[in-house]
């Protein structure tokens, strides 16, 4: 950085943290804080899959590792399975069991035949038949029941289905196979062609896993007596063990958390600093359960407008201010231990008020204060069970540490360690710890003599583990405990222990601290969210590049994106929010259409307004014309909360007022306006906020506004906004913390209002009006500004997300924000004397043209709007290019507690390599194939004497298609005396396996059995062709395949359209054939060469052979053909022919390759694009910079760098508008004059 003369100034880097990318701003700012310049700014665009990015922004319950983990189980459970046949198959081979193929063949009623048989006293089996049904047995053994399925009520529904249906053989006394060959006899049919096949279906049947157990030891006692020698117990025990042995489940203690109070750091083996001490504690533990109830009971505060004794309203609220005493809070505490829930009206019973009283908690209670849930589900448990009050008691006693305070001389007080030996505490840690059920009943009858077996049931059916961990361990809880329960703040109880809760620090302690010169990237999985560490990730690689090109920085100012400030919960309701607010404004859109207005975003913000208040003005209840309305005649959008004295402009704050209300209410708040100008319907204006309010016509926060006096007007309420509760907050500013003395957090509200003052709002639309013009999308739209009509051009509904760069501009209004912008719009209230003087001082002549807020805010020290639209010009916005293949891995496995490394060298591929669904492949008979078609595939010619025929022809002529084709014109193919100019062919295709109810009726050609495909064809038009109501027909009346309904067809095979170089094999039969294949998943480069006679070569390589490459040692882009075709051929291993045959030739030379989000300079020359580095032109470079989209043969997308959207309904305007490029031959890329660029982390543009 150029470092100015002057020591007093300051650099600030702004930061705009979202889900999907990064803004960032360099400044320098003077001594006073005023700007001097842009140093530099852009985005960098998080590498985020559009799965990943929705699922966080969605709040979804599954994130995309636990997907991975799920998929993972299942290979290790079918890897298992095999380890266990395997077992199996030797231990029985060793007792002489081992069987052929002659029964690994037999049809199922005679496979389910013989293993009904085998459990049938007196009936013998010979041994190969009873290896073959313990074979069987092992397929499939049944569910075995997990403690958390109870908290699942789907889970819950399913046990009881798969227990009922163990109930009902037991009730029959029936084993597993006997039950299911009994029903698979019944629904056995003969066939015309007479074979006999069952419509019943034995593959949904599940039974519990002791229905199985219970199975093999029913076939063990019958066939025992006949093969005493080889049916001992031993062996018995044996193959008992092998079939249904089922590990305990990993601990997963090391997971949890250590107590942020209580850790300390130390320096590891490795040199690092790694932290000890005492775990977090669950949040079920009865201590952390009272410790959260006293911290919820010493938050409350009580509040009225209402005199007690008179009943008239009080002028403040603080006349109204009830505290609770000691004693109070002590009472409310023994209410809530013994109670799930602790609501408004029980808590003002406690204290002996009433609702006439007019007293609330706000939001200290909102709907409820959770109490001692522990207790009560124990309490639940044991029921009427004798013993129940005393394995209820827990008692804590508070006893002297015997330290004392240095400051205050006080003996520190802490909770004595003997509450674990409480009877409460020793219940709950054995329900808590104890998973099986048989060991936790012989716990319970050694420990509390419990032997009740309904009552051991109910206790094993609670699960505390879901609840999780607090935030505090038990040795912590044990020192804050005495100081809540004196009635103190969690943050006062905090100080009395000598504990920094919010780890603040004073202005001293910041200038003596040690910065570190660079952020050390987060270690993988340290943060166990994926996406949170990649956002985070990303800022800590912008950040090093920022120090490493221009120094150290004295600041950083960072907003956060909602998302990121919000836990997942908050994220799915805010999602599901929006979606359904979409929902309702179409709706909206098309009544307001109905009223002859053309409908606008705030048009549609006016109509809510309007049925939310009855279509009446809220406060004086007149009737309100929604047309009138909509234009701004005879009724307006009115600010509850005045604009002037708080700064909140969303719906919350609005409401739909007539004219007069809203110019007779000025600066007052809806609450005193009502109560002063409108008098005789006061209560009639209460008793409608309340009704609205109870109805869910209006939010509680609007519910709240509308009853709010002057001097209620919160003065934190952006402080608030800030939200730095949530995880990734606090640890972006950790981070941020460690380098940099000064960081602060500002929120979106104040800098949207900001950005639009300081008209930083229209850069974006200017700088993308001519590129949309090429496509005739904008309009010229009217307004009308100080009494006159203007006409402005204006983009089609157009937003700043359509550009990448919004985040830069954000992130340059962040850095311009002091911390005292903020302070001062939290206090609007109080400080708008102050502001005016301001302005008066600044120009005396000031007269207020907007509001005094914008005025002011106008004035505050900026950049120009040309400055910055300069700056936003030159941004070339940075994503990561291409996509990392494989990285080197290593298995471990634990040992006595320790990691042993056996294995290295491993590849794990970044990604996946095929898509899920697996193919078969058949061959499909194709009649009267043309002679010149058959010279392509001739082996796949039906008639053998044909195919020889054209087979040597071919041979005669070198193999040349068109050569033979000419000599067979001369020599045509006679066979049996008859000239063949057409023949059959076998043509291989492949072929998936689909459930019938998904099926549509695009799919019905598509259908391999002809039987099936005019079964269902015949359904679907029955249902008028109907995809919904195909499939709901499938309910009641199953589609059968013969006139006598007597096959249901539940799947069927479907033929697709996939290429053999498009698939991969990813199954084998015994022999090494290929049985199964699946489609290849997105291709990961393209490389184009140019051969020794100029001709341009293209190859696609999909990610899976780029895999392959990685296996065999080759580059995964192979740049000199000649120089890795000379390493294969001296090399000793050998490469299979599939990852050969997509290398390129000998002699050809790589002209050009493309991966995904690789930049390119489209349509400058190269004397144009060497000027333009050599000039700094950025303007002009980022103008004509591209990025790669996506890729297919001869089928390049490249879409301009700024543009956030893909939408290909968009496509041909995004052509015209030249924002997209698609590019479908060698030509056009060639008049393109495609120039490869490098963007790094700071937007600069590196040629390569």
């Amino acid at each position: 950085m150029e470092k100015a003369l002057n020591n007093n100034i300051r650099v600030i880097l702004g930061l705009d943290l979202g889900v999907g990318s990064i803004g960032w701003a360099l400044i320098e700012v003077d001594d006073a804080d005023k700007p001097v310049r842009i140093v530099d700014t852009g985005v960098r665009v998080i590498p985020l899959t559009t799965e990943q990015s929705d699922g966080f922004v969605k709040g979804n319950g599954k994130s995309v590792n636990q997907g991975r983990t799920e998929c993972r189980t299942i290979r290790k459970g079918y890897d298992r399975y095999q380890s266990r046949r395997a077992d199996l198959k030797e231990d029985i081979s060793g007792l002489g069991m081992d069987y052929g193929t002659e029964l690994v063949a037999l049809p199922p009623l005679t496979l389910w035949k013989l293993r009904a048989d085998a459990a049938t006293p007196g009936c013998r089996l010979a041994l190969p038949e009873i290896g073959r049904v313990l074979m069987h047995i092992n397929q499939k053994r049944g569910y075995k029941h997990a403690k958390s399925d109870l908290g699942d009520r789907k889970q819950t529904e399913y046990v009881a289905s798969v227990n009922k249906r163990y109930k009902d053989i037991q009730d029959a006394g029936m084993t597993v196979g006997q039950a299911i060959y009994a029903r698979l006899e019944a629904s056995a049919v003969t066939g015309e062609n007479g074979k006999v096949q069952c419509t019943y279906k034995a593959k949904g049947e599940v039974f519990p896993r002791a229905a199985y157990e219970a199975e093999f030891d029913a076939v063990m006692k019958a066939q025992q007596p006949f093969y005493e020698d080889v049916l001992t117990d031993e062996a018995i025990a044996r193959l008992r063990n092998i079939i249904f042995y089922q590990r305990p489940l990993k601990s997963c203690k090391h997971l949890v958390s250590i107590c942020d109070f209580e850790k300390r750091p130390y320096v590891g083996a490795q040199g690092s600093i790694v932290y000890s001490g005492p775990k977090v504690a669950p949040r079920t533990s009865p201590l952390a359960q009272l410790c959260a109830i006293w911290e919820s009971v010493n938050n409350i505060v009580l509040k009225s407008r209402r005199n007690t004794s008179t009943g008239a309203l009080f002028d403040t609220e603080a006349e109204g201010r009830y505290e609770l005493s000691i004693d109070e809070k002590r009472d409310i505490v023994a209410f809530m231990n013994t109670h799930e829930k602790l609501t408004v009206t029980e808590l003002l019973k406690i204290l002996g008020l009433s609702k006439k009283h007019g007293f609330s908690a706000g939001e200290a209670v909102g709907k409820g204060l959770k109490g001692n849930t522990t207790y009560c589900r124990l309490k639940k448990a044991l029921g009427n069970y004798s013993g129940a009050e005393d394995l209820l008691r827990f008692e804590v006693h508070n006893v002297d540490t015997g330290n004392v305070d240095e400051e205050t001389g006080e003996i520190i007080l802490e909770t004595s360690n003997d509450l674990m030996e409480q009877p409460l505490y020793k219940l709950w840690h054995t329900v808590y710890s104890i998973n099986d059920k048989e060991e936790l009943r012989s716990a319970l009858a050694k420990k509390f003599g419990i032997d009740d077996d309904e009552v051991v049931e109910r206790l094993y059916a609670i699960d505390f583990t879901k609840d999780g961990f607090a935030n505090k361990s038990a040795r912590f809880m044990r020192r804050l405990l005495p100081y809540l329960q004196q009635g103190r703040m969690y943050s006062e109880a905090c100080t009395y222990i000598n504990v920094n809760h919010s780890n603040s620090l004073t202005s001293e302690e910041k200038l003596r601290r040690e910065l570190k010169n660079r952020l050390e990237p987060l270690k993988k999985n340290e943060l166990r969210q994926p996406v949170v560490e990649k956002i985070l990730n990303q800022m800590i690689n912008l950040v090093n590049a920022v120090f490493d090109r221009y120094g150290h920085v004295d600041e950083v100012r960072v907003e956060l994106a909602r998302e990121l400030k919000r836990s997942k919960d908050e994220r799915n309701k805010m999602w599901s929010d929006n979606t359904k607010r979409e929902r309702e404004n179409k709706q909206y859109a098309e009544r307001i259409l109905e009223n002859s207005i053309a409908p606008s975003k705030n048009r549609i913000k006016k109509y809510r307004m309007w049925e939310e208040s009855g279509k009446l003005c809220m406060y004086c209840g007149q009737p309100v014309n929604f047309k009138e309305f909509g234009e701004g005649n005879g009724a307006e959008i009115e600010h509850i909360l005045p604009k002037s004295v708080f700064f909140d402009n969303s719906f919350s704050n609005l409401v739909c007022a007539c004219r007069k209300c809203n110019q007779d209410k000025g600066n007052m708040t809806a609450f005193d306006y009502v109560k002063k100008m409108l008098p005789d319907k006061f209560d009639s204006y209460v008793e409608k906020v309340e009704e609205l309010y109870e109805n869910h016509k209006i939010s509680k926060t609007k519910h709240d506004r509308l009853l709010m006096s002057h001097t209620d007007i919160p003065e934190d309420f952006l402080n608030r906004d800030l939200r730095e509760t949530q995880y990734i907050s606090k640890k972006a500013k950790e981070l941020l913390f460690s380098v940099v003395r000064d960081v602060t957090v500002t929120t979106g509200s104040v800098t949207d209002f900001f950005r639009h003052v300081w008209g930083y709002d229209e850069i974006l639309h200017n700088l993308n009006l001519e590129i949309y013009k090429r496509s005739d999308r904008t309009q010229m739209m009217e307004y009308i500004h100080n009494g006159q009509r203007h006409v402005e051009e204006r983009i089609t509904d157009w937003s700043k997300r359509l550009d990448h760069r919004h985040h830069a501009i954000d992130a340059l209004t962040v850095a311009l924000m002091k911390p005292a912008y903020i302070n001062r719009l939290n206090r609007l209230n109080t400080e708008r004397d102050r502001m005016y003087e301001e302005l008066k001082e600044q120009s005396p002549e000031y007269r207020r043209k907007h509001s005094l807020l914008e005025d002011w805010s106008a004035r505050q020290p900026h950049f120009s709007v040309n400055e910055v639209m300069e700056a936003v010009k030159r941004i070339a916005v940075s994503l990561k290019a291409g996509k990392k293949v494989v990285t080197p891995g290593k298995r471990l496995v634990y040992k006595n507690g320790k990691r042993v490394v056996k294995q290295t060298g491993i590849l794990v591929p970044r990604g996946a390599l095929t898509k899920e669904s697996v193919y078969g492949k058949i061959k499909v008979l194709e009649r009267n194939r043309p002679l010149k078609q058959l010279l392509i595939s001739p082996e796949e010619i039906v008639d053998a004497a044909v195919r020889d025929i054209i087979i040597d022809a071919l041979k005669q002529n070198g193999n040349d298609q068109k050569k033979t084709l000419n000599y067979l014109k001369k020599h045509p193919v006679v066979v049996n005396g008859r000239e063949v100019k057409a023949a059959d062919c076998y043509t291989e295709r492949f072929v998936i396996k689909t459930d019938i109810k998904t099926l549509k009726c695009k799919d019905v050609e598509s259908i391999v059995d002809e039987g099936v495909k005019r079964a269902v064809r015949r359904r679907m038009e029955e249902c008028g062709n109907n995809d919904s109501a195909f499939q709901k027909s499938l309910v009641d009346r199953p589609v059968y395949v013969d006139k006598n309904n007597r096959y249901p067809v539940y799947t069927v095979r479907l033929f697709d359209s996939w290429r053999a170089d498009a698939v991969a094999p990813v199954r084998k039969d015994l022999s090494g054939r290929p049985i199964g294949y699946a489609a290849k998943r997105n291709n990961h480069h393209v490389a184009l060469y140019k051969s020794s006679g100029g001709e341009i070569h293209e190859i696609v390589v999909p990610f899976w052979d780029a895999v392959l490459r990685c296996r065999y040692n080759l580059p995964i882009v192979i740049e000199t053909p000649d120089d890795v075709w000379d390493d294969i051929a001296g090399r000793s291993d050998e490469i299979p022919e599939e990852v050969l045959a997509t290398l390129p030739q000998p002699g050809w030379k790589l002209f050009m390759s493309m991966q995904q989000n690789e930049m390119f300079i489209l349509g400058l020359t190269d004397e144009e694009f060497m000027d333009a580095i050599s000039e700094d032109n950025k303007a002009l470079l980022t103008a004509h910079l591209y990025r790669v989209q996506k890729l297919a043969t001869v089928n390049y997308y490249f879409r301009l760098h700024t543009q956030t959207t893909v939408d290909a309904k968009n496509e041909l305007v995004d052509k015209e508008s030249r924002m997209l490029y698609v590019v479908q031959s060698m030509k056009t890329l060639s008049l393109l004059n495609p120039i490869k660029v490098r963007i790094n982390y700071l937007g600069e543009i590196i040629p390569i």
